[in-house]
């Protein structure tokens, strides 16, 4: 309906036949522009036309083209509130005590946790001290975003793993990377989040990453 408009997508191929490069090389050859070409999936996110979509669409070793999704985040709030920990029956809910040790018994060390979201605020010193030890951004719309203007992120962050007399997390010793895939408005594409998996998948071993939130 709408030949010469210009669609965001990602382009899925045959994966017994072919690889990630090889369906960027397809989409470009009927007029479509790569953006991306992902490890974690045989693809790749393409910008092109209506009339290229469709021809692209025929091309025997595509199996799959779907929108390129704007997604935002679920739920909103305030997260500076501080509930008081009484106040909260989520962590005996979870069993999460165990984790944290106690005087004879010192907590067991967590693995990394990659948290795919709007980043993560390292000023909350309190909660994660020195244990953000990586950090990566794929947001598409803010690609050279600092920090988590949201606050989203880090609120994830210290349900996991915060550190805080009052509103301790999980997983209070686990090291974080920070996997930055949202923008301050909370609103990411598919293929950001493809690549922030690529970017996992690529880097568990280096960082203990053994949790994707």
């Amino acid at each position: 309906a709408q030949p010469d408009k210009i669609f965001r997508v990602i382009v899925q191929g045959d994966q017994l036949n072919g690889t990630s490069d090889d369906v960027a090389n397809v989409a470009r050859s009927e007029g479509g522009n790569p953006k991306r070409v992902f490890k974690s999936l045989v693809g790749a996110s393409v910008e092109l036309s209506g009339k290229d979509l469709l021809k692209l669409a025929r091309h025997p070793n595509i199996s799959a083209i779907t929108r390129d999704e704007q997604l935002s985040l679920v739920g909103t709030g305030d997260w500076d509130v501080q509930v008081p920990k009484d106040g909260e029956m989520w962590r005996d809910s979870v069993n999460a005590k165990p984790l944290w040790g106690g005087l004879l018994s010192p907590a067991p060390q967590a693995p990394a946790i990659a948290i795919v979201d709007t980043g993560i605020d390292a000023s909350k010193v309190g909660d994660f001290g020195t244990r953000i030890v990586a950090r990566a951004n794929f947001s598409s719309l803010e690609p050279n975003a600092l920090g988590d203007p949201s606050g989203h992120g880090t609120m994830v962050a210290g349900v996991a793993a915060g550190n805080a007399d009052l509103v301790p997390g999980v997983a209070r010793n686990a090291r974080l990377v920070d996997v930055r895939v949202a923008s301050s408005k909370g609103e990411a594409l598919t293929s950001d989040i493809v690549a922030a998996v690529d970017w996992i998948l690529a880097n568990k071993a280096t960082h203990n990453i053994r949790v994707a939130n």
